[in-house]
């Protein structure tokens, strides 16, 4: 193989090349491309700290979802309480009230039996009363008066 001129030109060529990239090229690649590390790296930390606080605030909101669960359970379970207690108390208050209407009842048909038997010894006594002035008045034969009796029974 022979060793011309322009091989070792081109070697020199290539040399040059190398060392002005390397002194001018490379630091500016270099920086670019740590530069652009130290920015994916800061996105990962950055996604990793989000997935953490993303993980502690679906913990928290779980914790208090059962909290709130916990509590609307106790609402309700204490206005199932307050409903049944009125309930109680209306149905309390209504045969409390019915026990007084029917007393007021009672009284009131025993007054009004107490008046038609009054009454009814008033109309008997006046019809006897009756029966017995026209028997007196009337001088009349016994059978009639019998008569006029049963009659006067039936009325009654």
């Amino acid at each position: 193989m022979d060793f011309n001129v322009t091989i070792v030109g081109q070697a020199i060529s290539f040399v040059l090349f190398v060392f002005f990239c390397m002194k001018y090229v490379w630091p500016s690649v270099i920086f670019i491309i740590e530069t652009r590390q130290k920015e994916i790296k800061d996105s990962l930390t950055f996604i990793e700290n989000s997935k953490k606080e993303l993980n502690i605030f679906k913990e928290n909101s779980k914790n208090e979802i059962k909290i709130i669960k916990k509590n609307a359970s106790k609402i309700i379970d204490s206005a199932i309480q307050q409903k049944t207690q009125i309930l109680k108390q209306a149905y309390l208050a209504a045969e409390k009230e019915k026990q007084t209407i029917l007393k007021q009842a009672k009284l009131d048909v025993m007054i009004e039996y107490q008046k038609a038997r009054y009454e009814l010894r008033q109309k008997v006594s006046k019809i006897a009363v009756e029966i017995a002035k026209k028997i007196i008045n009337r001088s009349i034969c016994i059978e009639e008066q019998n008569s006029i009796i049963s009659s006067l029974i039936k009325k009654i």
